[in-house]
């Protein structure tokens, strides 16, 4: 398939239109892939090399309920009594 090139590699005068449409994805196609798992399973090890290598963002439900305990949100403090209980 050529020569692979992350979105966000710097991509110099030396780079042609199809490492370039290399780089994006196929007209516009996406993945997403979710990481299912046990607390120490390796989600939040491989997480960030599969961003790295795919240029994707990371979406982590325990990050965001977490910033919603310490931020005392509503939704916050209902997660922080299921996450005291085990349930998360």
């Amino acid at each position: 398939l050529g020569r692979r090139v992350s979105p966000r590699t710097n991509l110099s005068s030396t780079a042609t239109a199809e490492t370039t449409a290399e780089a994006q994805g196929a007209a516009g196609a996406r993945s997403i892939i979710i990481l299912f798992g046990p607390p120490g399973s390796g989600k939040g090890t491989h997480a960030p090399k599969i961003v790295d290598e795919l240029g994707t963002p990371q979406l982590s439900t325990g990050d965001m309920l977490r910033a919603a305990v310490a931020a005392g949100t509503e939704v916050g403090n209902k997660a922080k009594a299921v996450m005291e209980s085990g349930g998360l």
